[in-house]
């Protein structure tokens, strides 16, 4: 028997390669009891490991290697020691979650520990003196053999006996030779015993290779660079060896291959999942949480139904509250509750709700949605049941602006160290993996760009998706291209790097590192180490916070309009806000404001709330590409009937004319004709939504056998409805709960617009007042389509938002570069000014010339004259405001004092919008394509801003005006370029080969009708849309041809 102590997983962020599937399969084909698993400075895989290690009868011990700092508390030395920590029961997890959280609060480089945290938390653990990068190694090679039994001896004394052990490893590597024979003497002298590990990083000997590629990847280096990292060098043995292979290494030393057992016997901690730790939710004195409970929920029964609510109010009620109380989730209501209704009384706007929540009445009650279930058709079993393993998800959409102060209340209700974001993993992806492996080999960025385009962006594609076209033919031609494969399969869907989960917040009733270990991501910035699933498996608390931009674009607007607009009381069939939906007037709504959702509104034209609640379900590529979009619009226009299979389903799908769109639809369907419990029919909609063979065959027998059963409908129309239903379109249905509440915010933004245009676009525009693109695109809407005045920016009568002036919109002082709203605040402050030197001496010391001249080329100080002109003398006038002086500027030397600014050559109108789109990012007094607007309307021609929602390798029209070339040398050395092109509302970048730039030769200001295709490219998490050139025409050229 063999057991492996020292274990690294891609935990090991781009330094172990192994899965922990990978581990736990391998130790079990191999027959080894247990594995430990011992990643660098975290445990992020452990909770994996556990739930694997009990799925294939592995015992899973939990572990670390540590950094141990070299130094005393507190001081900052670099290059630690590493120590592996092990734990033997309850008492050595709750130690080496501490020891490993200390690590990461107490981060310089790597997240280190001091001696004086393992005097405080050793009780529990077994040590091991770790790889040459170990105290006794380090000193050994040193020359200090003498320290290296003392720092032993030390460590034996303070672990005591038997819990501390003399790592041996033996790679094929020199210095391994030497420290391993003085490490047994060490042992012989103290009686300290020895262990054998193989300090593992991948799983197979044939990865060696790939792991290399890994950690170059890491290092920023090339392949053929790698052999100058000498001390870091990895050889061809650190894989997940057999236990034979062990023991014939170490046959010499056969008590250190026995110790690997004797050390797994003695580590027992079994990690317990199916365990709530949910924080203490606290209640007045003198009641109960479940008293307090039902009294709120009784509250909040009066305030939404009066003092006599229907029966159907009060089962409905009274199931929920029986529910949740058997299941012990009412803490967990209580404290959603408690936030959302917080930030309501302090008038930090809260979403209607999101997911299923939104399908029970309590959390209606309660008021952390909005949504009434009943009037909607909405199940509580979609979101709770009792045979639901773990917590419902309770997801809180939040004002984006303001979300942290609903964090910092958390964090100071329930104690800054219960509550904690949580971490995410990005992985390496097809695309960007084949560059990466392309750039540590050497080779060129070409080659991997033409590799990586045959590797469509597709939702979920992968290495071997693509291989079954393009890719595969490529591969299949040139073994170049086969080997970066290969490589790139290796890597495919590994951890890449930590980072924050967007949303995700975990609160927990003990500190949290009671739980589950801190990670460091970013200075004075935690997480738990556990991921979204992870977490929950462990027991804890975890809250999607999400920031929602539309939140607080509805309440800016709400607070322009000079009278309070209840938005609970808005009348949901407001013509005017269904005429603009009709019209696929939808810039800005939620949800609604694509182009393909546009086009679909204005060829659905809703006329009520249900319509907007449908949409939102159908705009997706499912139901888009299978048919039942235009089913839904045939039904609705009345160019189809709606048929039900029976009665019984006309007060199912009335509300979709007769079309299976919903979850709920289909759960309903089964609970009256198959005779379905409610918590069995969320049983069928998961089975439906995994596709899974075995669970769709044992639910089809289910409900024919439950419809012949019920007797509502007849076998045959039993088996029709499963196979054309439940299978056909089933898992294109959605959640109507989520659907329901995200139109409400969607009707709320439509109606704002509708109603009150000036002061919702003036919303709008401030949202994105740091993306000129956006900003661009909503301009210009304004502008042409909403037929808003827009006021250009001026410094004595902007604000530093975009603010509504006398049914206008106004441009505010933060949106020019180098301003920021910080400046911009100042400089409102500060005004009016009667002269640029007078600006630059009120704010002087926040003042720089970068930020005066973008002022003047914004136009912000056409007030005090021309532009170029202001230009001339913008640092005098600087130097002049720095002093304090607010004389009138002197231009040349002190006699020449003169009031006025020189008088040079007027600038171009194309100047003065070249200013602008620098200073700005967009144009603000006009555009280079107005002249061309007329000719260009002619032309059915794709928009810039909607090319992401196309395919790869789509062909598209566009027209527009370069306004960048780079040029470069492609391989045979010829001029290619990569164009900055922009229409009306967006920009592109557009690659044009050799061949077409020889025969066009673009230049900036040049304006064009361009053909080409698609190209999507990934980086990391982000995805960018390119053109790639197959045709140019000079727009004026197109012009004098009509003529």
């Amino acid at each position: 028997m063999f057991v492996h102590t020292h274990v690294h997983t891609d935990g090991s962020l781009q330094d172990g390669l192994s899965t922990v599937e990978e581990i736990i399969i391998k130790a079990a084909k191999d027959g080894q009891k247990a594995v430990a698993i011992t990643d660098h400075g975290n445990m992020f895989r452990e909770t994996k490991a556990h739930k694997l290690g009990a799925k294939y009868g592995v015992k899973v011990i939990s572990g670390c290697e540590l950094y141990l700092s070299r130094g005393k508390k507190g001081e900052k030395v670099p290059r630690p020691y590493h120590l592996i920590a092990l734990a033997k029961d309850e008492i050595g997890y709750k130690n080496l979650i501490k020891l490993v959280s200390l690590g990461h609060r107490q981060f310089y480089y790597r997240p280190q520990i001091y001696w004086e945290d393992l005097e405080q938390y050793h009780q529990g653990l077994i040590f091991q003196s770790a790889c040459l990068a170990g105290t006794e190694a380090q000193l050994i090679l040193n020359g200090q053999r003498d320290e290296a039994k003392k720092e032993a001896l030390k460590r034996d004394e303070l672990f005591g006996r038997g819990n501390y052990y003399l790592e041996l490893q033996d790679h094929g590597i020199r210095e391994q030779k030497i420290v391993n024979r003085e490490l047994i003497e060490i042992s012989k002298a103290t009686g300290i015993p020895v262990v054998a590990t193989n300090d593992s990083h991948y799983t197979e000997k044939d990865q060696a290779e790939l792991h290399r590629i890994l950690l170059c990847l890491q290092w920023g280096i090339t392949l053929d660079e790698y052999s100058t990292r000498a001390e870091e060098v990895f050889s061809n043995e650190h894989y997940f060896k057999t236990s034979s292979e062990m023991k014939m290494l170490f046959s010499e030393i056969p008590e250190a291959i026995k110790n690997t057992v004797e050390i797994a016997e003695k580590c027992n901690f079994k990690m317990k999942f199916g365990e709530l730790h949910l924080p203490e939710f606290p209640v007045p004195e003198g009641i109960s949480l479940h008293e307090y409970f039902i009294q709120e929920v009784n509250k909040g029964l009066k305030r939404r139904f009066g003092s006599n609510p229907e029966n159907e109010v009060r089962e409905r009620t009274s199931y929920e509250v029986k529910v949740i109380e058997q299941m012990g989730y009412e803490a967990y209501f209580l404290i959603v509750s408690d936030f959302i209704n917080w930030a309501k009384r302090n008038d930090i706007p809260v979403g209607p709700g999101r997911g299923s929540a939104a399908g029970s009445i309590v959390s209606y009650l309660l008021g952390i949605t909005e949504i009434d279930p009943l009037k909607y058709d909405l199940l509580f079993e979609r979101f709770l049941n009792p045979d639901r393993i773990g917590m419902p998800d309770i997801d809180v959409d939040i004002c984006q602006r303001r979300r942290q102060e609903v964090i910092n209340y958390v964090k100071e209700k329930y104690g800054e160290d219960h509550v904690g974001q949580i971490v995410t993993f990005g992985t390496f992806g097809a695309r960007g993996v084949v560059r990466d492996i392309v750039r540590v080999l050497g080779l060129p960025y070409s080659l991997g760009d033409k590799i990586a385009k045959t590797i469509p962006s597709a939702p979920g594609m992968t290495i071997d998706k693509a291989l079954e076209g393009e890719l595969g033919e490529l591969s299949a031609n040139d073994p170049e291209v086969l080997r970066i494969v290969n490589y790139a399969k290796g890597l495919e869907g590994h951890a890449r790097h930590a980072s924050l989960h967007a949303a995700g917040v975990v609160i927990t009733p003990k500190p949290i590192d009671e739980y589950v270990p801190i990670y460091r991501a970013a200075e004075d910035t935690y997480a738990v180490q556990t991921d979204m699933d992870a977490t929950e498996e462990r027991g804890l608390l975890k809250m999607d916070f999400l920031g929602l931009r539309n939140l607080t674009i509805i309440d800016d607007t709400l607070k322009m309009i000079p009278y309070k607009i209840d938005l609970s009381s808005l009348p949901l069939d407001d013509p005017s806000t269904y005429n603009l939906l009709q019209q696929g007037d939808t810039t800005g709504v939620f949800q609604l404001e694509s182009d393909g959702m546009r086009n679909l509104c204005r060829r659905l034209k809703p006329t009520e709330f249900e319509d907007i609640t449908a949409l939102i379900a159908l705009y997706r590529p499912g139901p888009l590409e299978s048919g039942l979009v235009d089913e839904f619009f045939a039904c609705k226009t009345g160019e189809q009937e709606a048929e039900y299979l029976h009665e019984a389903l006309e007060p199912i799908l009335k509300s979709t004319y007769g079309v299976w769109v919903y979850q709920e639809q289909l759960m309903r369907a089964a609970i009256i004709l198959a005779g379905y419990s409610r918590g069995e029919s969320d049983e069928l909609r998961k089975a439906i939504a995994k596709k899974k063979k075995d669970l769709m065959d044992k639910h089809r027998e289910k409900f024919i056998s439950g419809a012949k059963d019920v007797g509502l409908i007849t076998e045959q129309k039993a088996t029709k409805l499963w196979d054309e239903v439940f299978v056909g379109f089933g898992s294109y249905c959605f959640n109507k709960a989520h659907s329901a509440a995200y139109a409400l915010i969607a009707y709320q933004t439509a109606y704002l617009k509708a109603h009150y245009p000036v002061e919702f676009m003036t919303a709008l525009l401030n949202s994105v007042i740091d993306n000129s693109d956006k900003t661009a695109s909503y301009l210009e809407h304004i502008k042409r389509e909403l037929k808003i005045k827009l006021l250009p920016i001026d410094v004595n009568e902007s604000s530093s938002w975009h603010q509504v002036s006398d049914g206008a919109i106004r441009l505010g002082l933060g949106v020019v570069k180098g301003v920021g709203i910080g400046l911009a605040d100042e400089l409102h402050a500060n005004a009016p000014y009667i002269d640029m030197v007078e600006l630059c001496t009120k704010n002087k010391d926040s003042l720089d010339i970068r930020a005066l001249e973008n002022l003047i080329k914004a136009g912000a100080l056409d007030t005090f004259g021309p532009r170029e002109s202001l230009l001339e003398v913008s640092k005098v006038a600087l130097e002049r405001g720095k002093k304090g002086n607010s004389q009138q500027l002197l231009l040349f030397e002190p006699e020449d004092v003169s009031l006025e600014l020189p008088t040079l050559p007027k600038r171009s109108k194309k100047d003065y919008l070249e200013w602008e789109k620098e200073a700005l990012g967009f144009y603000q007094t006009g555009h280079p394509l107005d002249v061309y607007r007329e000719v260009l309307s002619q032309f059915r021609l794709d928009s810039i801003q909607s090319l992401s929602e196309l395919n790869d390798g789509s062909e598209v029209v566009l027209g527009g005006i370069v306004t960048k070339v780079n040029l470069y040398s492609d391989r045979k050395g010829q001029t290619m370029a990569f164009v900055d092109f922009e229409d009306f509302f967006a920009s592109v970048s557009v690659t044009v080969f050799s061949d077409l730039y020889n025969r066009y030769r673009p230049e900036v200001g040049d304006a064009y009708f361009v053909k080409g295709r698609l190209q999507f490219t990934s980086f990391g998490d982000q995805e960018e849309v390119k053109v790639v050139a197959s045709q140019f025409k000079l727009i004026d050229e197109v012009i004098e041809n009509k003529a």
